[in-house]
């Protein structure tokens, strides 16, 4: 939807710039996702990748700002998960605060 959305408005270079943010962001997310302890899975790399592009953005400011309310998002989750059962796990879902930060994002979006 969002490759015919851009390529109908004759956005090709938004379009362009939106493949070449995720590539650079899937190779980033895929060299941390490489280390033998990483806090981030495969499916998150994958989550986190098609939901960037989905949101066709187009700037790196964009995707900085995108993960800056996923980061906060799921601190909170963690947060909330570490007051409600009095441990930490070791580990935890990561896509409910994907989900959850990207829609904070799209609700403050100019």
């Amino acid at each position: 939807m969002t490759i015919f959305t851009q390529i109908c408005a004759n956005h090709y270079w938004r379009l362009g710039q939106s493949f070449l943010y995720t590539l650079g962001f899937s190779l980033i997310l895929f060299s941390i996702a490489s280390f033998k302890s990483a806090p981030v899975g495969m499916g998150d790399v994958k989550l986190l990748v098609l939901v960037s592009f989905a949101l066709s953005l187009y700037s790196l400011n964009q995707y900085q700002n995108w993960l800056l309310w996923v980061m906060v998002v799921g601190s909170i989750i963690a947060i909330f998960h570490t007051v409600r059962w009095h441990t930490m796990g070791t580990r935890i879902a990561f896509a409910p605060a994907v989900f959850v930060g990207t829609l904070a994002y799209l609700a403050t979006r100019k």
